[in-house]
Parts: structure tokens; sequence; C-alpha cells
């Protein structure tokens, strides 16, 4: 089950939450892999370009979320949502991307641990995502997923939370006006379902 936050305050936290953690997961990979997503400025470049639409990639981060989360079961919190970002995208034009973040409802059981992570990882690279995976303690799992598009999938799982969050690939478009089209909504929706764009 999926509960919603929708407070603009709250989002915002989320966002530079999820920025520590990206940022913190990205500087242990380093440390520990030899191929590590490291979070710069051309960090949601793909490889190729993609043909999706800004809408159908907000879409697909949902799903994408919304998968994921049936697979691990639970409670769910989303924390973040229709929040577009800049990027470049493969062929260097100006693009965008969106982010949401999910957290666990509740202390996660740690029984099944690597299990969990087992199923997280090959679901993402049934849907085409390259794996990374992590395990720096016996009671901490990461996984993390790049699609060819940029986009960019993360599972993080400790004995007192999960995260999940997903970055959508760069799509093209012009990013200041999506970005305030995106801000007109959220202003105009005062009880908006965050997982229904």
């Amino acid at each position: 089950m999926i509960r919603a936050n929708t407070s603009r305050g709250l989002s915002l936290s989320a966002a530079l939450l999820a920025t520590v953690v990206i940022g913190v997961c990205a500087v242990i990979a380093t440390a520990c892999s030899q191929t590590p997503f490291v979070d710069e400025p051309d960090a949601h470049r793909g490889v190729s370009e993609t043909s999706l639409s800004p809408l159908e990639s907000k879409i697909l981060v949902q799903n994408e979320l919304r998968d994921t989360t049936n697979l691990i079961g639970g409670e769910w919190e989303l924390q973040l949502a229709g929040i577009s970002y800049p990027c470049t995208t493969a062929r260097g034009n100006e693009g965008a991307y969106y982010s949401a973040l999910m957290r666990f409802v509740g202390t996660p059981s740690t029984t099944h641990l690597t299990d969990i992570a087992d199923s997280v990882a090959a679901r993402w690279k049934s849907l085409g995502y390259s794996i990374e995976r992590a395990a720096y303690s016996d009671d901490m799992r990461i996984v993390m997923g790049r699609n060819t598009g940029g986009g960019r999938l993360s599972f993080d799982m400790d004995p007192w939370e999960i995260l999940l969050m997903n970055d959508g690939p760069c799509v093209p478009t012009d990013y200041d006006k999506l970005a305030s089209e995106d801000e007109r909504e959220l202003e105009r929706t005062s009880t908006p379902d965050p997982l229904d764009p």
C-alpha cells in the first residue's frame, strides 16, 4: 500500500534528503566499485536519446516504483514526486528528468535481506537496467540500476529503513517551461495524488 505525503515543504525536504542519499551512495560506490555511479552535472546523460515525452517519463518513473514496492510488499510513503530537474540529453540537448522517492513505513525485517535485494536486482535487470550492488555490512544492502536513457533506480535497505528512489530518463524539453508547469500544478492542486499524473 502507498501513502502519499503531499506537503510541499516536506517534498522539498525530501528532495534534499534524496540528494544526500544518492551522494552517500556515490561516495561509497566510488570507494568500493570499479564502475561507480557518480552524481555529477551530466550524470543523467544517457548513451542513447530517449523518445519519451516528459509526461511519459513521469509515468514511467511512477510505474517502476509501483512495480518495485509491489514486489517487496508492505506499506510505503511517497515523499517526493512530480518534480522535474534539468539534465543534458545523450545528444547534448537541453532536457529534464522526473524524480520520485519512497520510504518503507515501519521497521523492515532483515531476515531475508539478501533475498529481497536479489529480487529487486533481478526485476530491474529484466526492465533493461544495468545493475551494481553493494553490501558494506551484514545488515545493509544497496542496489543501483541505470538504463541507456540516463534513468537511475536505487534501493537502500538497512535495519532501520528502506528507501527507493527513481530518477527517470533525461528527455528533450524546455526545462524552464516544464518546471513552471509543474510548479503551477503543485500550487493548483491542494491534495493531489502524486502517482496519478
